[in-house]
Formats: C-alpha cells, sequence, structure tokens
C-alpha cells in the first residue's frame, strides 16, 4: 500500500513537473513572436508618393532573429474611417515563419475623389452593353486607373434614348456616380465631330467657347477643320449655375457632309 502511494505520489509530481515546464516553455515560444514598432502611430504622406513611404519610421525586432525591420511587408490597407483615415497593418515573419502583426493609420495630405470621364459622343448607332461601356474611364488620385473597377448599369430604351448610370470605387472605399443619357441614331453620317473633353467639368462662373472643345472634324479618315464655322451648337448651359447640361454640335456643310456629336458639361 506504501509502495502504491509512493509511486502515486511520484507520478502526480512528474506530471506537475511537466505542466510547469509546458507553461514555460509555451510562454517563451510566446515570447519568442517578433516585434513591430513604429516612431510615430501616425503618418501623413501625399497620394503622389510611392507605397514604400508607408514603411518609414518601421522596424521590427526578433530575440533570436535580431533585426527584422527590411522584411516588414505591408499586409493591408483600409477603406477610410469616417475621419478619412485608413489603417495599414504590418507584418513579418522570423526564421520559424512565426508572423508578428501591429497597424498605424494614414492621411493623406492631398486626395481627391475618384473620377469618372467620357471617351466618346453620346450619340450612338449601337447599343450594344458592350460598346456603352467603353464609353466611360475612371480615374483615382490613390489608385491610378481603375476603369477595370466601374459598372456600368444601362437602361430601357426610351423615346430614343438610354439612361447609362456609371460608378466606381477606389480602395479608400470613395465612390464616384456619372448618370449620362445616350441618344439612338441610326442614320448614316459622313462627317465625325471629335470632341477634346466629351464631358467638362468648370467652376461656376467661367467664361468657356464650347467651340473652342471641338478637336477635328473628320471625313473619311480626313481632318476638315476648315468647316469648324459651319458647326452649329444647341445647348441649355448655364455657366453660372451648378448643374449637369448637355451639349449638342450639328455640322450641315455646303459639301453636303453632316455630322452629329454630343457632350456634357458639368458646371460645379
Amino acid at each position: 500500500m506504501f509502495r502504491k502511494a509512493v509511486s502515486i505520489a511520484v507520478m502526480a509530481v512528474m506530471v506537475t513537473g511537466y505542466l510547469i515546464f509546458l507553461k514555460v516553455y509555451t510562454s517563451q515560444e510566446q515570447n519568442e513572436v517578433p516585434v513591430i514598432g513604429f516612431d510615430e502611430e501616425h503618418i501623413e504622406m501625399s497620394v503622389s508618393e510611392d507605397e514604400s513611404r508607408l514603411l518609414d519610421g518601421v522596424h521590427a525586432y526578433d530575440a533570436e532573429d535580431g533585426d527584422l525591420t527590411d522584411q516588414i511587408l505591408i499586409d493591408s490597407i483600409s477603406p477610410f474611417d469616417d475621419q478619412q483615415r485608413r489603417t495599414v497593418r504590418y507584418v513579418v515573419f522570423d526564421s520559424n515563419n512565426r508572423p508578428a502583426q501591429a497597424e498605424r493609420t494614414l492621411t493623406y495630405t492631398d486626395y481627391t475623389p475618384p473620377v469618372i470621364s467620357l471617351t466618346g459622343s453620346l450619340i450612338v448607332d449601337n447599343l450594344s452593353e458592350v460598346q456603352l461601356s467603353r464609353l466611360g474611364t475612371a480615374q483615382s488620385s490613390v489608385d491610378g486607373d481603375i476603369t477595370n473597377r466601374m459598372n456600368v448599369k444601362i437602361g430601357s430604351l426610351e423615346e430614343n434614348s438610354v439612361r447609362m448610370v456609371l460608378t466606381v470605387s477606389d480602395s479608400t472605399g470613395t465612390e464616384a456616380v456619372l448618370t449620362v443619357d445616350c441618344d439612338y441614331d441610326r442614320n448614316l453620317y459622313l462627317a465625325d465631330i471629335q470632341l477634346k473633353d466629351y464631358l467638362l467639368r468648370l467652376p461656376a462662373g467661367t467664361d468657356f467657347d464650347l467651340r473652342s472643345n471641338i478637336q477635328d472634324i473628320q471625313i473619311g479618315k480626313q481632318s476638315n477643320m476648315q468647316l469648324l464655322d459651319q458647326v452649329s451648337i444647341q445647348t441649355s448651359v448655364d455657366f453660372n449655375t451648378p448643374g449637369t447640361y448637355e451639349v449638342y454640335y450639328f455640322l450641315n456643310s455646303d459639301t453636303g457632309s453632316s455630322g452629329r456629336c454630343k457632350g456634357i458639361v458639368v458646371i460645379q
């Protein structure tokens, strides 16, 4: 009986010792995870600066591997919060592939929302979704060209026009929306009136000559800018009142060549 009691006591001591060892070992393993630190918990930068700027003032250290600063990676950058800040998450791995993560906030000094532009006339002879989708492009001050992120919603044909809603968001989560009406016209026009900007954004009070927005008049792929004075312009645009206005350009030349073009003017 005595031997049995001793054996049980010895076993209990061994189990207790093992649990203590396991706890200490696990604690040491956890403490050996790398540590990421910052000179500043918040960073400000221009949208034009390279993403590598986000690594300024970030350092990492591991008890076993030493300085791991040059191995820090940017794991993710969140959309804006309600204070127009983004959260940057950093990650680094030690030689045993154990990760450490840390976060700090980011503010842009010169951020501007994404902009949707038009690349062609809003008078079309084909209502295919592919052709209409090609009428828009999008740019982001932080992401560059984001046309491939743009969504185009095309409505039904009503009185020879179709409404098109273009929406796009950049990586900050900021959305831009443009709603335009495309005119459907299957008539054959020999003259192709081309504009410098099919969507003009002008501040209220601007004195702008809409004729100066004509880039070229092509007939049979030949420039015919001598016909510029024969182009008539129809629009209700009020350069003093904010709003979105349609502008029509018509050509009925003395030689019989005709052409139509439609653009948009946004007074801001």
